[in-house]
């Protein structure tokens, strides 16, 4: 057989999983990424993963870039 990829359910991890401590986190005005991204254009990419509008990785940019600048402080 020719070899088949796979995915990972980040979007449910996001919604329902394990992940969904971090995506609660980056959703507070306090923050890290907001001193680097503009909050109300975040906030729309936040806004339009939850409602179906955008991939779920624009979402999990800015997870990962919050987690990341957490990591330094």
């Amino acid at each position: 057989m020719p070899k088949q990829g796979f995915s990972l359910p980040i979007d449910d991890w996001m919604r329902r999983g394990l992940l969904r401590d971090a995506l609660q986190l980056v959703s507070r005005p306090e923050a890290p990424v907001w001193e680097h991204v503009e909050p109300a254009t975040g906030r729309c990419v936040v806004d339009g993963w939850q409602h179906g509008r955008s991939p779920w990785s624009h979402a999990w940019a800015l997870v990962v870039l919050d987690q990341w600048l957490r990591s330094l402080a």
